[in-house]
């Protein structure tokens, strides 16, 4: 069995190609260019990150999904996410309520031996290939070799 910090690695590596797909499709209807959450200026799919929301990345939100959106790097690493605007954005989202009960659940500490790694990598996966598929690949992989610049 793969040790925890390699299969959650993994697990979040599997999460974060599916945040970007999903956000990028969203926003643009391509796979491979989305829109930040944050600046809402279009990436190619490589300059974006799976940004989150609340600063951390605790078991409780680190695979909260709505709660993950894509970033550019610019404004997930180098402005540390933008938190106070992209909360705002949350919110209009969602309600202040939800976003808070959120915040609160992601503070638990949840030990990494209580996480199912490998499940989330697979789910993550699979949700990513189904994605894709209508834009004819199969995986996140696929879809960068036929769209770099």
């Amino acid at each position: 069995m793969a040790k925890a910090t390699g299969a959650k690695n993994t697990a979040w590596i599997a999460f974060g190609h599916f945040i970007r797909v999903r956000d990028c499709i969203a926003t643009t209807t391509y796979p491979f260019v989305g829109e930040c959450v944050t600046c809402k200026r279009r990436f190619h799919i490589t300059a974006l990150d799976a940004g989150h929301m609340t600063p951390g990345r605790s078991n409780g939100v680190l695979f909260q999904k709505e709660l993950v959106n894509a970033q550019c790097c610019r404004c997930n690493q180098l402005f540390h996410g933008k938190t106070k605007k992209y909360r705002k954005i949350m919110v209009a989202k969602y309600t202040e309520e939800q976003i808070s009960t959120w915040e609160r659940e992601g503070k638990k500490p949840i030990p990494d031996k209580d996480m199912d790694f490998p499940a989330i990598t697979q789910k993550y996966r699979a949700l990513t290939k189904e994605l894709l598929q209508p834009f004819g690949y199969n995986t996140y992989e696929d879809m960068l070799h036929g769209h770099q610049f």
